[in-house]
């Protein structure tokens, strides 16, 4: 899977953002915040001035928006590790009661990001199968 649908992915799936097009055809993620009316924080895909493009496996500041989300919307409790003495790659772990995922990744972008993915599946999975953490 390609970087960008990697994020589109994350957006819709965890951030619960919705892909949406400008009258320029610009593609963005509506993030659905409002303030007085007004969208004031919708987030581009494409790298027009690369400014404000959510890059969560590129982009530390991205990533962290994803374990915020995790926590504070999902409830889930998270560690960053390594997974073995002297090794570079990180750990990301996500638990909420039964369901405890991790992803072993190069980068802690990554890591969050694919952990953060099969946790998102894992409670998708709990909820339909009528076992609401």
């Amino acid at each position: 899977m390609k970087n960008r649908e990697l994020h589109i992915l994350i957006a819709e799936q965890v951030m619960g953002w919705k892909v949406e097009t400008a009258p320029d055809g610009s593609e963005f993620f509506d993030t659905g915040i409002f303030c007085e009316g007004r969208d004031i924080d919708d987030v581009g895909i494409l790298e027009k001035d690369n400014l404000n493009v959510f890059k969560p496996t590129k982009k530390l500041q991205d990533a962290w928006l994803v374990i915020e989300k995790m926590r504070k919307d999902y409830h889930f409790n998270f560690s960053l590790t390594t997974p073995e003495e002297g090794s570079l790659k990180t750990k990301c772990y996500f638990k909420l009661g039964d369901i405890e995922v991790s992803a072993v990744c190069e980068t802690v972008q990554m890591a969050i990001c694919e952990s953060a993915l099969l946790a998102i599946n894992a409670l998708t999975k709990s909820v339909l199968n009528g076992k609401e953490e």
